[in-house]
């Protein structure tokens, strides 16, 4: 897929310590705020009768920009928050210790093509795999893909595109994370190919794959040495047949977020979504105010995997600074 041919007249370069004074940027981010009872929740879809939407609860509320008509109670703040761009930290973030990192491709990323996706899959897997392999000290023998989400920042019209969350949350609760584990439905399979138990100790990451530079609505992470387990706000999206639980995140001075401006094709982010331990990397898009109006829609492809880890872990791997929620 070709990049966009032109950037924005008034786009800025990729930022350096000189240029940017390594000052964070001020983001408007939403943030949960739940009902004292603590009750969080959203309905993904419009009842066929009609009632549940007609006999609303106390703080419930009829959703008007992401699933017209639904029932909603998981209100948010909005927050100027200081997102720092990661390019400019002195040692690069890492997925072990920050809880996220950029890769770089040495070869080009193949297109996805959705009658075909197994080259896009198969490159990304064996990025991950060498990834979690450097990052953690330890052989990888089985990275199978879970799901994948291609996203727009352009809205209505784009397609089976989905459009970017901008609410800050984490994929899994513990609990959510064992159970897709368990699901066993995988799109693509690199080594190991048996399913992979909880038992095992996996864990799951995110890739986030740029389609073209992105000029707007930047994916911000927050490293997860800033966060504790208080942040955290379990939320029940009811989807027909099934329900699903992610987190989302209330605010706190003490997180600190990170971006990566302007990233390009033939970069990635990787960042961690479940693990036993319950470490995970909180993330949000975010809109940089410093960017072009002009800019070009952001597109991106989200990919979900699992990780499998052989033999025992080595003394460095075992010692790593990421620690669980407190």
């Amino acid at each position: 897929m070709a990049e966009s041919s032109s950037a924005p007249a008034s786009a800025a370069p990729l930022p350096t310590a000189e240029s940017q004074g390594g000052q964070a940027v001020l983001m408007n981010m939403a943030f949960a705020r739940p009902l004292d009872s603590g009750r969080f929740y959203r309905w993904c879809y419009v009842s066929e009768d009609g009632k549940r939407e007609q006999d609303l609860q106390e703080g419930e509320w009829l959703d008007d920009q992401i699933v017209p008509g639904s029932v909603r109670c998981d209100r948010f703040e909005r927050a100027e928050t200081p997102v720092a761009d990661a390019r400019l930290l002195a040692a690069p973030a890492s997925l072990r210790r920050e809880g996220f990192e950029v890769l770089e491709h040495a070869d080009a990323v193949p297109p996805p093509d959705p009658q075909d996706m197994e080259p896009f899959f198969r490159h990304l897997s064996e990025s991950v795999r060498r990834a979690m392999q450097r990052s953690y000290a330890r052989e990888v023998v089985a990275v199978h893909v879970l799901d994948h989400t291609l996203r727009t920042a352009g809205g209505a019209g784009s397609g089976q595109a989905q459009s970017v969350v901008l609410e800050a949350h984490a994929d899994f609760t513990p609990e959510s994370g064992a159970k897709r584990l368990q699901s066993e439905r995988m799109q693509f399979k690199l080594g190991d190919e048996r399913p992979i138990p909880v038992e095992d100790a996996p864990l799951l990451v995110n890739v986030w794959q740029p389609l073209d530079t992105v000029y707007r609505v930047a994916l911000a992470l927050c490293d997860v040495r800033s966060m504790s387990s208080a942040d955290l706000v379990r939320k029940t999206m009811y989807f027909k047949g099934r329900a699903g639980e992610v987190f989302n995140v209330k605010r706190n001075a003490a997180q600190r977020w990170y971006y990566y401006r302007h990233m390009r094709k033939d970069e990635a982010l990787i960042f961690l979504t479940w693990s036993p331990d319950g470490t995970m990397t909180a993330h949000s898009a975010v809109v940089d105010p410093t960017d072009a109006e002009d800019a070009p829609p952001r597109r991106s492809m989200e990919v979900r995997f699992a990780v499998k880890f052989g033999g025992e872990p080595t003394a460095e791997a075992a010692g790593g600074p990421t620690r669980p929620l407190e």
